[in-house]
């Protein structure tokens, strides 16, 4: 957390952004809070123009943006992991100051399940697996998921298969036991 400019009349309350933890996930949002008051009595000061202004890994661009009198909170939710720059600037026609704090945003984990079919085919059948996996992230779609694949036959490994495929095929002997174990990765 970065100290505020802090101007002969106006300051940022606390000289902190607050309302956040340090376990911020990609996908949920975040709400965060900052008062302009009065430095040298501490009251809020009614008239100041509060701005939010976020930036995403270092870009000068506004990943999101606020602006209000007396917008103490704000809300923004964090398309993928990295890192945010929280900007909260107050502005009371006669005055500008703010402060600022980065926050680290995670990568959430995706979720993965499957199904099968089977087809018969000559004493054996063709079983297709398929993957459905999914993640808060928004950038996160199936084009990046990685898939790690690991099917056993009666307790021994049978296959084995990594990649970007999000199925599997394999023969399967009716009189075997078959376990079939998906780990889904992004980036």
């Amino acid at each position: 957390i970065m100290p505020s400019l802090v101007g002969s009349e106006m300051c940022i309350r606390d000289r902190v952004i607050t309302g956040f933890t340090d376990h911020q996930i990609e996908g949920s949002p975040i709400t965060v809070a900052g008062h302009a008051i009065n430095a040298s009595d501490h009251e809020p000061i009614a008239d100041a123009l509060l701005i939010w202004t976020v930036f995403k890994d270092g870009n000068v661009v506004p990943f999101a943006e606020a602006a209000d009198i007396n917008l103490t909170e704000f809300s923004f939710t964090p398309d993928d992991n990295g890192s945010y720059e929280i900007v909260l600037s107050a502005d009371n026609a006669t005055q500008n100051v703010s402060t600022s704090t980065t926050i680290v945003v995670n990568n959430a984990i995706p979720t993965a399940t499957f199904s099968y079919t089977s087809t018969p085919n000559n004493g054996i059948v063709d079983v297709v697996v398929q993957a459905e996996v999914s993640d808060s992230g928004p950038l996160d779609d199936a084009s990046v998921f990685t898939y790690e694949w690991s099917v056993e036959q009666d307790g021994e490994v049978l296959l084995q298969q990594s990649g970007a495929s999000g199925s599997l095929t394999f023969p399967a002997h009716p009189d075997s036991v078959y376990s079939v174990t998906l780990v889904a990765t992004d980036k």
